[in-house]
């Protein structure tokens, strides 16, 4: 569930928080504390995708997480269609 916890095995990256201003990313935050620094927080970019999925994880600033999740829920129709045509071919699906 995208509105619970967001965590790396057992390090907490923060609590959901809301959408971003653009609502296609998920905003979490007052995680576990970094030694020496802040309450870990992550930024969830949702980008369009046949299967949901985590693309990459960066670490912009210190404890402070952006990564990119792909998934059908934010593809235009047409996009979507043409997106599982072309997997299907690869795969066989």
């Amino acid at each position: 569930c995208p509105f619970d916890s967001a965590k790396q095995d057992h390090t907490n990256l923060g609590s959901y928080q809301g959408l971003g201003d653009d609502e296609k990313s998920f905003l979490f935050g007052e995680g576990t504390g970094c030694w020496n620094g802040p309450k870990r927080s992550i930024k969830v970019n949702l980008s369009c995708g046949v299967k949901e999925e985590i693309l990459k994880v960066e670490e912009p600033s210190v404890c402070e997480y952006v990564a990119l999740f792909s998934t059908p829920l934010v593809c235009e129709e047409t996009v979507l269609e043409r997106i599982l045509s072309e997997y299907q071919k690869l795969t066989g699906e």
